[in-house]
């Protein structure tokens, strides 16, 4: 490994053989990913929970109930034959 922290080549000496190979761990160079997938729906589930919170109870009681009344309707419609 040379002083940048790269992986050596592979090189052939004059028997025609391989050497001065090095097999060592690269150092990242800046790279970042960001924030996964997971943490990204989490923030945005919060972000939600907070602008609910922030709205009247019965607002969110009358949402609740006409959204079970709707899942009752699927469910309904899935069990008759």
């Amino acid at each position: 490994m040379n002083e940048s922290g790269s992986i050596r080549p592979f090189r052939l000496n004059g028997s025609n053989r391989l050497s001065g190979a090095s097999i060592l761990p690269v150092e990242r160079s800046g790279y970042d990913a960001g924030p996964s997938a997971a943490a990204n729906a989490e923030a945005l589930r919060v972000k939600r929970l907070r602008e609910d919170a922030q709205r009247p109870l019965s607002v969110n009681l009358a949402e609740g109930i006409a959204l079970s009344h709707k899942l009752l309707g699927f469910t309904g419609a899935a069990l008759k034959k």
